[in-house]
Order: structure tokens, then C-alpha cells, then sequence
């Protein structure tokens, strides 16, 4: 799915019992919008990617973004 994709779903609720079964009830919101945050940050570093297939991945400790480095033509 689209960065895009990927953010309407978390918007609607699309991935609720999934995080619920991950995180607890009670920590649902605080992680969707960490979760949120994250997608928001990966559009504004790679903005030509908004449309691009996303993978999200939870890890412990700290994480990197990634994504395709732009090159210019010239």
C-alpha cells in the first residue's frame, strides 16, 4: 500500500485489533499516532515517495527511515 494508503487505514481504524493484540487497549492511540507520525515523517524526507509501496516494521530500540536516494539528471 501507498504512504497515503497506509495513513487513511490508520485514520479508520483499519488496523485496530492488530495494534490492540501488539501494544494493549489502553496504549492504542499513543501508538497510532506514533505510527502516524513516522508516515508523516518518511513523506516530508522522501516527498517523491508519496505514492511508493510502504513497509512498516516494529523493531526495539532505535530505527532508521528508509527509502530510494533521488539522483538528479544533470
Amino acid at each position: 500500500m501507498t504512504t497515503q494508503e497506509y495513513i487513511k487505514k490508520l485514520n479508520i481504524s483499519f488496523f485496530n485489533k492488530r495494534l490492540k493484540s501488539l501494544y494493549g487497549e489502553k496504549a492504542l492511540e499513543r501508538q497510532k499516532k506514533r505510527l502516524r507520525a513516522a508516515a508523516d515523517e518518511f513523506v516530508k524526507a522522501f516527498p517523491k515517495d508519496e505514492d511508493s509501496e510502504i513497509s512498516v516494521f516494529s523493531a526495539p530500540g532505535r530505527t532508521e527511515i528508509g527509502g530510494k536516494p533521488h539522483r538528479s539528471s544533470a
